[in-house]
Order: structure tokens, then sequence, then C-alpha cells
């Protein structure tokens, strides 16, 4: 049987195995397996710490304290009442009552009131206060706090009282202070940029975004790689093991085998990545609604944080997220490339580890490489772009700039074209290096002889 054009046995090779892929039991039962706990995980545990959980109080839930005495070992004495008066309504209700600086008065008073705390404030060299509780409170630690938080906040004013300084001058000193850079045209007229408001949460998250993402991309990348790079290289290892290769080569060029099978494993990986990433989605998204089922005014920090990203949602285009997940795709790509290159290097299965190191080596390199020259940030500095251009290190830090806006599209697309051609040519190598290792017996060759050998000598 004579070999078929290139193009057929790629796509032959590419339908073999992604059907051998599907039909394993093994995958679908791992695929089905995880999907299934990613969604109950969130969807099950989100609801019961909100059911079962330790209880906080709410923001607009009284306090339970109705009684401070106050001893001010201070040479100045202030009335605390004005504490009731600052317009919130858990601590409106309090009475703060001056024991001078007499404790055991406080302590015979709060005994016969097990609903009070008692304020100590002392000076020396900085002001500091405690609250206390007796042995005779019924007042829970949590709430202790919630107080001392609370006075902690209008301290200032304690002290502006006891210095003699008057509310109305006070307020004069706290009036926010708010700067901007605003470019001036020609004519002298200012162009200000509306999408930059320093008071918008959104402009104020886009910096910790900057940090953020490229770590959680590199963290993506990385788990791929390990979860999935060894699953390329046993599959283009296949026939060597099981003794076919000389029967399939006639049929099928190597290169045309590797770009089949690759290609195929990276779509069935892909997608079950997908699905367990949708599932998780969900599980968050049911766990949520149960949550706010439960509480509707709950104040869980889960749930705070995905009301933050939604409000967040008007920040990321829909071609910088699509191009942000096509070079996520093409960095799996890239790594399975030099994945394969280890497996055609691969005599037996026992030869993996060593040449699967290869892939693993350069992504820690990338990885030291961005994060030494500043890289890791979004908006990186201007001697760094030309990390955008390099595919081990544009992998690692694109997608994450394109998805916040500091790369334009097209920049973006030329940065995936450069990847995918080197995917190509990776995978293009692994088919050399399979056909010049059909016949290789013994360890793996050293870099330099397997360079050697692609060079002809």
């Amino acid at each position: 049987m004579g070999k078929i054009s290139q193009s057929s046995a790629t796509k032959q090779v590419f339908s073999f195995t992604l059907a051998r892929q599907f039909e394993a039991k093994s995958y679908r039962m791992i695929t089905i397996l995880l999907a299934v706990v990613c969604f109950l995980l969130p969807a099950v545990i989100m609801p019961c710490v909100e059911k079962f959980g330790k209880h906080t109080a709410r923001a607009d839930e009284p306090s339970p304290v109705t009684d401070v005495y106050v001893v001010d070992n201070t040479p100045v004495s202030v009335d605390f009442n004005f504490l009731s008066q600052m317009g919130n309504p858990r601590f409106s209700d309090i009475s703060y009552t001056d024991c001078g600086n007499d404790l055991e008065a406080a302590k015979a008073l709060a005994d016969a009131n097990p609903m009070s705390l008692i304020l100590t404030i002392d000076l020396n060299g900085t002001y500091r206060f405690h609250l206390l509780r007796t042995d005779e409170c019924d007042i829970s630690v949590d709430d202790a706090n919630s107080l001392k938080d609370y006075i902690n906040m209008y301290f200032r004013l304690v002290l502006s009282e006891k210095a003699g300084i008057s509310y109305e001058t006070l307020a004069e000193l706290s009036v926010p202070v708010v700067s901007q850079t605003t470019h001036i045209t020609a004519d002298g007229q200012p162009v200000e940029n509306e999408n930059e408001d320093p008071d918008d949460p959104v402009t104020a998250m886009k910096p910790v975004l900057s940090m953020l993402m490229p770590y959680v991309n590199i963290m993506l990348i990385y788990f791929l790689v390990l979860f999935y790079g060894q699953g390329v290289a046993n599959c283009v290892i296949m026939e060597k093991t099981s003794k076919l290769m000389d029967t399939f080569l006639v049929s099928v060029k190597p290169t045309s085998m590797i770009f089949g099978k690759v290609f195929a494993v990276i779509a069935a990986s892909t997608l079950q990545f997908v699905l367990w990433i949708a599932a998780l989605i969900g599980g968050f998204a049911a766990g949520s609604m149960f949550v706010k089922m439960i509480n509707p005014q709950t104040d869980m920090t889960l749930i705070a944080f995905f009301d933050l990203l939604g409000n967040m949602s008007g920040m990321f285009t829909i071609g910088g997220a699509i191009l942000a997940l096509l070079m996520i795709i093409g960095a799996f790509a890239l790594y399975c490339g030099l994945a394969a290159i280890g497996g055609s290097l691969a005599s037996k299965p026992e030869d993996l580890s060593s040449t699967n190191s290869l892939f693993t080596l350069i992504l820690i390199i990338s990885f030291f490489a961005v994060i030494t020259s500043g890289a890791m940030t979004g908006n990186m500095p201007a001697s760094a772009v030309w990390y955008d251009f390099v595919p081990f290190t544009s992998i690692l830090v694109t997608p994450s700039r394109v998805l916040l806006g500091y790369v334009s599209i097209p920049t973006a697309c030329a940065s995936l074209a450069i990847v995918l051609a080197c995917v190509v040519l990776c995978l293009a190598a692994a088919g050399k290096v399979y056909r010049m290792m059909s016949l290789y017996k013994g360890n793996p060759p050293k870099p330099a002889a397997l360079i050697g050998m692609l060079k002809g000598k």
C-alpha cells in the first residue's frame, strides 16, 4: 500500500486518534467525574458555609453592647457619647459613662450589666485604648472587636476633642484631595481620558489585575503542560512500543503522523479542560444563587468578589478575550510540540522522563526571564515590550496584556501568528526526529549529537 497525500494522512490520523481518545473509558470517566466534582464542590460548600458557618453580624444589625464604661487615664477627658451620633446604626444606641480613672468602679458597673464593656485609655508616648470584657460579660469577642474597630475609626475625633479642635476645623482638614494629569492641546483645550476616572473602582482594580493575571496565566499553562504533556509524548511513542512503527510508516509520513496525533490530543485535552472550567463556573454560579436564597443580604467575601468581577466586565473587550484564549491554547500547543519532540527522541517509555525535561526546562527559563525583567506587570516597561514577540515569553505575558488592553489587537494577532508558526516548526522537527530515530537503538542522544544528526553529520 503506497503512501497517501500528507494532508489526507494528517486528517485520517487526527480523526483516528481523536476517536480513540473519546472512546477510551478512562478519558470519559475522568472527564465526567471531575466535571461533576467541579460543579458540586462550590454548589454545595458555599450554601453550607452560609447556612451552618459562624454567624457574623450584618452591617445593619445593631450591636448587642448597650453601655461602655470609660476609664480615661490621660490628662484631658472627653465625652465619648458623640460616637453614637456618627450615623452608624449599629453603634447608635450605646451609652458611654465616664468613670474617671477608677477602674474598680468601672468593673463593678460592668459586672452588674452583662451587655457592657470597659474602655480604658492610656498615654505613654502613644495613645492606647483597650476594650475589656469581665467574667459576667455576655458580649462575644467578635462583637467586642467590631466596636473596637468602630472606635478606632473615629479615634482621631477623640484626639481632636482632647486637643480642643472643633469639628468644623477638623472637617476642613478632612476634605479629600483628587489630583489628575491632563494633556493640553496647542489651543489650550484640555484632553481628558474619560475611561481613566480615578474614582472608578474598575480603574482602581486595573493595576491589581495587571499584576495578578500574568501569574494566573502562568499557573494555567503550567497545569496544562504537566497534566497533558506526558500524554502527548506517550501518544507519539505508541507505535515504537507496540512494534508497529515500520508497518505504520509504510503508508503515513512521520510528519503527518505527528501533526495528526498531536492536534488530536490538543483537541481532546482542550475540550476536557473547557468542560471542567465550565462546570466550575456553573458550580460557583449555583452556589452563589443558593447562598442568596438562604440570605439575600449575605456578606460572603466570595459573593462580593463575584459581584466585583461582574462590575468589571466592561474592562474586557470581546476581541481581547478571544485573542487571550487563543494565546493560551497556542501556548499549550507549543509545549505539546516540544513534548512531541521528546516523544520522538525516546525509544521506550523509560526514556520519556529525560527527553520530556525539555519543555519543563524551557517553561522554567521563560518564567524567570519575564519575572526578572519586570515583564510580569501588565503595563511592562518599554525595554521589555519585545517579550510580546518571543514565543516562549509572549505566551506567559501577552494574554493578560491583551485582555487588559495594554496590547493592541494587531500586535496580539502578530504575537499569536508567531506562536502558531513556532508550533508548526516544532511539530515538523518532531516528525524529522521521529524518522531519524526510527532505526536508532540505545539511550537518547545528547543535544549536540542530535543537532549533528539533524544536519546529516
